[in-house]
């Protein structure tokens, strides 16, 4: 029954994906909330799965991560204050934080953490026209999404936010820390 109930979401979500209804989408999967917080802050053991095909757990991998999480919600042995302290302290244990927004900043401090060169030519892949067109502007900024739906999505992802500012200031720390290792003022 979850097999059936799992294929039909992820159908919902394509036919939303492609008709690129934002609002009924936010609607149609309340679940969604605060996703990326849960994925940092849920404790999940997968070493049990090693070796185990998706197939035979009888969901695809993305449907299976979030089923784990929305078991140890339900349970009511974690909730968002936990896991919003636990994704906190996961991305402090992180050796580099990356920002997709600076990219190429994020790729430069993982080669220096690892000790190996920068790619010259850093791929732009992924990228919609769409986004390209905005340039700088982010999607709330150029006013493609009606403020109610912006509203919502603000209401669904207040802990995910929060977080990623969190994440952005470890970032600007490494980098402000790389800048000041390869950056020596001699005293006039």
């Amino acid at each position: 029954m979850d097999e059936l109930r799992d294929l039909k979401i992820k159908s919902d979500i394509r036919q939303l994906l492609k008709s690129a209804n934002i609002r009924e989408m936010l609607n149609h999967l309340p679940s969604w909330k605060e996703k990326q917080s849960c994925y940092l802050g849920c404790d999940i053991d997968l070493n049990q799965y090693l070796g185990v095909s998706h197939c035979s757990l009888g969901r695809g991998k993305e449907i299976f991560i979030e089923h784990l999480i929305d078991q140890q919600l339900s349970s009511g042995l974690i909730d968002m204050n936990e896991i919003f302290n636990k994704s906190k302290q996961t991305l402090d244990a992180m050796e580099v934080v990356g920002i997709t927004e600076q990219f190429n900043d994020s790729a430069d401090l993982i080669c220096n953490f690892l000790g190996i060169p920068n790619p010259k030519n850093l791929p732009r892949e992924n990228i919609s026209p769409e986004k390209l067109a905005l340039g700088n502007l982010t999607y709330r900024e150029s006013g493609k999404i009606p403020d109610d739906v912006i509203k919502q999505i603000d209401e669904f992802t207040v802990c995910d936010r929060e977080i990623y500012e969190y994440g952005k200031r470890l970032f600007n720390r490494q980098l402000q820390r790389k800048k000041k290792k390869f950056f020596w003022f001699l005293p006039v």
